[in-house]
C-alpha cells in the first residue's frame, strides 16, 4: 500500500521540458556520475531522468520526515540564477537559507559564528531603537557598514540557535565548503548535482542540470513543497495532542467537582446522626436536676 502525499513529484516529461536532463560537456564530467548518465549528444552528457525522478522522490520524503519531526533545515544556493528561487522557496516553506555567501565555519565552528549572529541582532536592535543616536556621524556610519556586512552572511540563518538536521544544496560542487562541513558534522546533505560533481558523501543526491533556471526552479519548488507539507503535519500533530491534553484535564476537573459535591452531603448526614444523642444527654441532665430540686425541697420541709 503506497502512502498518499500532498506534494507532486514531477514526471520525467516535466523534467525534460525544464531541461533537467542536460549535463556538462564530456571533458568536464566526474566519473562517479556515470551511473546517472543515459547517453551523450554533441559531446554533452544527458541524464537518465527515470533515475533522477525516484531519487528526487526519496530526497523529498527524507526532508518531509525531518520537517514533520520539527527539525531545522537550511536551503543553500549562492549562484546568481539560484538566489531568488532559493530565497523565495525557503521563506514560503518556513526554513532558513543562505543565498549570498556561505561563511566558513557556520557548521564546523558553530558557537563562534553564532556569537557573530548575536552581535548582528544587537546592532540591528540598536538601530531600530535609536540607541546609537548619541554616537558621532562617523561612528554611526561604521556601525551601518558592519551591519550590512554581517547581514550578507547571516540574514537567512539569523535565528539558527542550534545545528540543523538537514542541508539542501543547489550545486554541490560550488558549495563544497558547506557540504564538507555538513558531512563532518554528521548532517545529511540533499543536493542537486550536475555531471561535473563528485557525489561521494552526499546522502541524497539529485542528478540533474544545476545551471538552468527552469531546472533549478522545478527541483527547488518540489523540495520546498515537501518540506512545507512536513511542517504542516508537525503543526497538526501538535494541535491534536494539545486538544487531547485539554480534554483529559477537563475530565479530571469534572471528577473533582463530583467528589466535592458529595462531601458536604456526607458531613450533613453524620451531623444529623449524632444530634439525637446530644439531645438525649441534655434530657438526662435536665431530669437529674429536677430530681435534685425536689429532694432538696422535701429535706427543707422536714
Amino acid at each position: 500500500m503506497t502512502t498518499q502525499t500532498k506534494y507532486k513529484i514531477p514526471t520525467p516529461e516535466e523534467m525534460l521540458l525544464a531541461g533537467l536532463h542536460i549535463g556538462h560537456s564530456r571533458r568536464r564530467w566526474h566519473p562517479k556520475m556515470a551511473p546517472f548518465i543515459f547517453t551523450q549528444k554533441n559531446k554533452i552528457h544527458i541524464f537518465d531522468l527515470y533515475k533522477t525522478q525516484p531519487m528526487l522522490e526519496t530526497a523529498c520524503s527524507f526532508l518531509r520526515d525531518v520537517a514533520s519531526a520539527g527539525g531545522q533545515i537550511v536551503f543553500l544556493g549562492t549562484k546568481l540564477q539560484a538566489q531568488d528561487i532559493v530565497e523565495t522557496a525557503a521563506k514560503k516553506s518556513g526554513v532558513m537559507f543562505v543565498v549570498k555567501r556561505w561563511l566558513g565555519g557556520t557548521l564546523s565552528n558553530f558557537d563562534e559564528v553564532k556569537a557573530n549572529r548575536d552581535k548582528l541582532k544587537y546592532l540591528m536592535k540598536g538601530q531600530d531603537e535609536g540607541s546609537f543616536e548619541k554616537y558621532t556621524k562617523k561612528e554611526r556610519l561604521l556601525i551601518a557598514r558592519q551591519v550590512n556586512k554581517l547581514r550578507g552572511y547571516h540574514e537567512g540563518v539569523l535565528e539558527m540557535e542550534k545545528m540543523p538536521q538537514a542541508l539542501f544544496v543547489v550545486d554541490a560542487k560550488r558549495e563544497k565548503t558547506a557540504v564538507k562541513e555538513a558531512i563532518q558534522a554528521g548532517i545529511p546533505v540533499v543536493a542537486l548535482i550536475d555531471s561535473n560533481t563528485n557525489p561521494e558523501g552526499i546522502a541524497y543526491p539529485i542528478p540533474g542540470n544545476d545551471d538552468a533556471i527552469k531546472a533549478i526552479d522545478l527541483v527547488v519548488k518540489t523540495v520546498a513543497e515537501a518540506v512545507a507539507y512536513g511542517y504542516k503535519e508537525a503543526a497538526e500533530a501538535k494541535s491534536s495532542s494539545a486538544s487531547s491534553v485539554t480534554g483529559a484535564v477537563g475530565r479530571k476537573v469534572e471528577v473533582v467537582n463530583l467528589k466535592l459535591e458529595k462531601k458536604p452531603e456526607v458531613k450533613k448526614g453524620k451531623k444529623n446522626s449524632k444530634s439525637p444523642k446530644i439531645l438525649n444527654k441534655s434530657n438526662k441532665t435536665n431530669k437529674v436536676n429536677k430530681t435534685n430540686k425536689t429532694n432538696s425541697k422535701r429535706g427543707s420541709t422536714r
